[in-house]
């Protein structure tokens, strides 16, 4: 709602009064309700919250954009009506009581509350895939089909993907059951509570892809599940009451909730937005529901925007896509301590969604497609409702379904067959009775069905009671709303005895009961098995057989059986699984069965196992072949059999060896010799086990004697007995033996054969005196040993004196770069100098002692390394002269614009333009001009102003950067000079909002700069046009005045705080100014709090 502006303090009065006017009637109709006498029937009064939104629809849905220019759009319809909870009510279950929702809460095992301090269904993976909503306000649809596909995943061990764009749709006003609401608006879960158990989903996604931008939707897609039950979850009493809660998404799965969402209150992390959120303020006009996954107690409370007062958190499955939330992924934690979240009106209820079998009912009869918008009530703790409907076919009754308005309510359910008069005026077929612990919409079973007849009427009678004043849930018109409901005489009644009842469509408002009833045809024809097929019609005995049957039914086949074994359900109308093949020709009984034990049965397929005459004749070997029959001891023996069977010879073995098949009748393999005479053992095998032995082939090895005489070495002699140390010493050996000298060794190196009896070989000489060690030996083992012969080395004592560098001199200590310094050197060695190095390079020797050479001068100082080595090695360092050679470096580098930023760029003539340029320099900059006006240096920026053209068009503005060698960097910053057009607009939400004392009162201030130019605004928050009684303290304020800089056509919002005292009382009103700096302009605004 965009602010007027004010002329003068007379038109804020006058406004102001019929605020107050408005307010004050307000609660003389709070005044009134509560007088009404309790004995008179009555609807009860549409909801406060509801009431302002049918009044003022734009302030329960707002906008905005996320930072990469995405619309997000929130609201939440407030429920016309909703569930009845006493004040400071605590779930309790009765563990004398087992009725439907107990069981579904605690489990028949009846389990204690969660005591995990963390959990979360993301890691047991029982959540679907994060969706997007897009720019609608169908927050709720994603939340609610996300607590459902949760629940499934553990049921049906799948994952389902809903459609969320046919619960948009159906339920908008383009359809007959839909709600007075555009296709992409704001819900809540009532609607989704209404659309699922009137069965117009949940569809496939694939059925309805989602399109933000369509209402066009199928009606005649496959309904996957039958919603039957749906449970709503008392509010939170405080921030730590979340037993309950924490037990359904651990046990069952996602909880809807919804929260106020205030931008403000969200905090990103690691780059994603929306990571984190909580809001300390009660408020419920910018609603967004989500689905509860997971908890974490221990979730520090330092990572929220603003600190709650302690730790824990919920995990919860947002649907604005997967770029945001923990890590990327679409999730966020919500602090125990939102004020909102589970607590405050139209966000305490919680709901949970079940589904069962599409097959479990066939037809719905019901008068209540807009599902659960009134109370009907008669201030007592019992009423009586009752449907009647007609039968369209031959049916069963199975079920019933209502749903409850408050915690702890008995039943009382009676069938009636053709009632007169009034609804229990017929034939009483059945009743059945119970409770129910938590509100919600609920089926009953009965325990045994009803039969109908095509045009029979029947009718369902439902009494309700608690132990308190109880109120029947209804369906009616509420214009913006619910206008498309539509009731008829003789449909629904209602009653506060069960004996006097008013018809519900009898007056000038027109309403239906919210009861439902699920029948089933009465199924009588059997299945039919279409055809049998068998993979082998032939097989062999005890052999598998794959038998395929294609059955169907009117309703659908359940199972099917071949011979007494189950098959399984493979797709379409196929049944697949084995059976046993037994001797014999058999037929194979096939029977196919439906839900309601019709059968088929089909024995026209038969399978022939011929028996097979066992194999008792063994093989014959028809010949045994060594390839060598004298072998020496541990020679390898090819063995050669031939060998046939009747069927196949399938192995042969010798000597149990097992031997390869090679062709035809052939089969090879080899055994170890062994010493002496022994006999060929051979077999021969076929499948059936048959053998055949043959032991007529022998070999035979004879026993060779040992050799046991050594060599005879005769001779050793050397070339050189007095060589030098690490001389080769040539050493000749003349050896024999009585069989074969193999090898010959001299101090362990292995001598080569020459020729005759002589071996020939080197060893080295070693310092002192040694003797030759020389060995012989032959091919057994035998070794002779001679160490006769001796050789003696005379020591020299090594040179270890390192020469003398007795001078360095450089031809010039002060070289420029690179010139070449001649280095002498005079060097001395007891021996001889042998080289001489300066600074790694090699010096040539001039005479006496001397050596010369140049070296390369280096930049800076540097000590010229010089050494001089000898012929042992030996080696002198010196490094005591050096050179200096000084560098002089010019700067040529220019500085660099880093940056640079202009306040206004699309302006008015002659406007002044603020400049801020970010420029650096390797030495440093000194000095800076924008359009040839200096700059004035402020830390790393260089910062100053200048006017804009007075012309109207489009200027670069030359931007120069200098140094002290003078280099330049040149830049131009854009700059647009316009004739003024358009103007600024600004809007707060809410106007006026009803305040508890001591709270916090969240306002957002809206602007936007319509005009073609930037401007700067400034914003005041005072009193001065407020009378002194209403006007508000300016220390409750967040902030009085803030100047906002605005680019042409940018929009933004301020978040304004207003803090409540203790002791306030009243109405209380502030005034909102804004002025332009560009041109004459004052537009003003109020805000009104109602505290109470």
């Amino acid at each position: 709602m965009n602010f007027q502006k004010f002329k003068n303090k007379k038109s804020f009065c006058f406004i102001a009064r019929r605020c107050m006017l408005f307010a004050l009637l307000i609660m003389m109709s709070f005044s009134t309700c509560a007088g009404d006498l309790d004995s008179v029937p009555k609807i009860d009064p549409l909801n406060h919250d509801f009431q302002d939104y049918i009044e003022c629809p734009e302030n329960w849905t707002s906008q905005h954009y996320d930072k990469d220019g995405k619309l997000i759009t929130l609201g939440i319809i407030p429920s016309p009506t909703s569930v009845y909870w006493p004040d400071d009510y605590v779930y309790s279950p009765d563990t004398e009581l087992i009725s439907e929702s107990h069981q579904l809460i605690t489990g028949v095992q009846l389990s204690g509350y969660p005591t995990d301090s963390y959990f979360s269904l993301v890691d047991e993976g029982r959540v679907t895939p994060v969706k997007d909503q897009g720019s609608t306000g169908t927050c709720w649809a994603f939340a609610t089909l996300a607590s459902l596909e949760s629940y499934l995943i553990p049921v049906d061990s799948y994952q389902w993907d809903f459609s969320e764009n046919n619960m948009k749709n159906l339920l908008s006003d383009s359809y007959s059951e839909g709600f007075d609401r555009a296709y992409n608006d704001a819900g809540n879960a009532y609607m989704s509570a209404a659309y699922l158990t009137r069965w117009s989903g949940p569809i496939l996604d694939s059925d309805d892809p989602f399109n933000e931008n369509s209402g066009v939707s199928p009606t005649d897609k496959d309904v996957q599940k039958h919603v039957q039950k749906v449970l709503i979850l008392p509010p939170r009493n405080n921030s730590i009451d979340n037993r309950l809660i924490k037990k359904i998404v651990k046990e069952e799965g996602g909880v809807l909730a919804s929260f106020n969402l205030i931008e403000v209150y969200f905090k990103s992390k690691g780059g994603y937005d929306y990571v984190t959120y909580y809001n300390p303020t009660i408020g419920t006009n910018s609603g967004h529901s989500i689905c509860i996954v997971g908890w974490d107690d221990n979730f520090n409370k330092s990572e929220f925007a603003t600190v709650p007062p302690g730790d824990g958190a919920f995990i919860c499955k947002n649907s604005w896509g997967t770029n945001n939330g923990i890590n990327g992924t679409g999730y966020f934690y919500i602090s125990y301590y939102d004020a909102n979240l589970g607590m405050e009106d139209g966000f305490k209820d919680l709901f949970f969604y079940t589904a069962e079998s599409p097959n479990n009912y066939e037809k719905v009869y019901q008068y209540d497609p807009l599902g659960w918008t009134h109370n009907y009530r008669y201030d007592i703790n019992s009423i009586w409702a009752a449907n009647v409907f007609t039968a369209e076919s031959n049916e069963e009754l199975q079920a019933i379904g209502f749903y409850t308005p408050q915690p702890d309510v008995n039943y009382d359910v009676y069938v009636y067959i053709n009632p007169v008069n009034i609804p229990n005026g017929g034939t009483l077929l059945c009743n059945s009775s119970g409770s129910f612990e938590l509100p919600g919409y609920h089926t009953i079973p009965l325990e045994q069905s009803v039969s109908l007849s095509t045009g029979d009427n029947f009718s369902i009678v439902v009494k309700l009671s608690s132990g308190s004043t109880i109120v029947f849930p209804i369906e009616g018109v509420i214009e913006n709303y619910s206008s498309k409901a539509s009731a008829n005489t003789g449909e629904s009644y209602i009653s506060s005895n069960g004996t006097s009842w008013s018809d519900l469509a009898s007056g000038e408002s027109k309403y239906n009961c919210c009861i439902k009833a699920y029948t089933t045809t009465s199924d009588n024809v059997d299945p039919v098995i279409n055809s049998v097929s068998l993979n082998n019609s032939n097989p062999n005995a005890g052999d598998l057989i794959l038998v395929s049957v294609n059955a169907t039914d009117n309703v659908e086949v359940t199972s099917v059986e071949a011979s007494g074994n189950i098959l399984n359900y493979i797709s379409g109308n196929t049944w697949e699984g084995t059976i046993n093949a037994l001797s014999g020709t058999h037929f194979v009984n096939v029977s196919a069965r439906d839900e309601a034990g019709n059968v088929a049965w089909n024995n026209s397929t038969s399978y022939t196992v011929t028996e097979i005459i066992p194999d008792t004749e063994p093989p014959v070997i028809h010949s045994v072949s060594l390839n060598d029959s004298n072998p020496n001891a541990g020679d390898l023996i090819l063995v050669s059999v031939n060998a046939t069977d009747n069927v196949a010879v399938t192995s042969v073995e010798a000597s149990g060896n097992i031997l390869n098949y090679i062709s035809g009748n052939n089969w090879e393999g080899t055994i170890n010799a062994l010493s002496g005479t022994h006999f060929v053992n051979v077999s021969a095998r076929d499948e059936a086990g048959n053998v055949a032995w043959n032991n007529s082939t022998s070999y035979t090895v004879t026993e060779i004697i040992p050799d046991t005489e050594p060599p005879v070495i005769h001779s050793v002699s050397l070339n050189d007995s007095n060589p030098n140390a690490g001389d080769l010493i040539l050493v000749s050996v003349n050896a024999t033996d009585n069989v074969e000298v193999t090898s010959v060794e001299a101090s362990g190196s292995t001598l080569n054969y020459i020729s005759g009896n002589t071996w020939e070989g080197t060893i080295n000489a070693l310092s002192g005196t040694h003797f030759v060690n020389v060995s012989a030996r032959d091919e057994a083992g035998n070794v002779a040993w001679n160490n006769s012969t001796s050789y003696t080395v005379t020591e020299i004592i090594p040179d270890t004196q390192d020469p003398v560098i007795n001078s360095v001199s450089l031809n010039n200590s002060n070289p420029n770069a690179g010139d070449l310094i001649l280095v002498s050197v005079n060097a001395t060695d007891n021996v001889e100098v042998t080289s001489v190095e300066a600074s790694g390079n090699i010096l040539n020797y001039i005479s006496g002692n001397i050596w010369e050479g140049t070296i390369n001068a280096l930049s800076g100082t540097h000590f010229v390394n010089v050494s001089a080595r000898d012929e042992a090695g030996n080696v002198a360092w010196n490094n005591s002269t050096s050179y200096t050679v000084t560098e002089i470096i010019q700067d040529t580098e220019p500085p660099v614009i880093h940056s640079f930023s202009s306040y206004p760029v699309n302006t008015t003539g002659d406007s002044v333009i603020n400049v801020t340029v970010d420029v650096t320099d390797n030495i440093g900059v000194v000095n800076v001009t924008v359009d040839d006006v200096q700059l004035t240096k402020n830390g790393d920026l260089w910062e100053g102003s200048i006017q804009a053209p007075s012309d109207a068009g489009e200027y670069s503005i030359p931007v120069v950067a200098l140094d002290a060698a003078g280099n330049k960097a040149e830049s131009s910053l854009p700059c647009n000079v316009l004739i003024r057009e358009g103007s600024v607009s600004f809007s707060m939400n809410p106007i006026m909002t009803f305040a508890a004392k001591g709270t916090t009162v969240p306002f957002e201030i809206t602007i936007l700069n319509g005009q073609n130019v930037d401007d700067t605004l400034k914003i005041q928050i005072d009193n001065d046009t407020v009378p002194t009684s209403s006007s508000i303290d300016p220390s409750w304020y967040s902030w009085t005045e803030k100047d906002v800089n605005l680019r042409a056509g940018e929009e933004i919002t301020l978040l304004l705080e207003v803090e409540v005292p203790e002791n306030a009382t009243g109405f209380r009103f502030f005034v909102v100014s804004m002025d332009s700096t560009l041109y004459p302009t004052s537009r003003a605004g109020f805000g009104c709090l109602l505290i109470n």
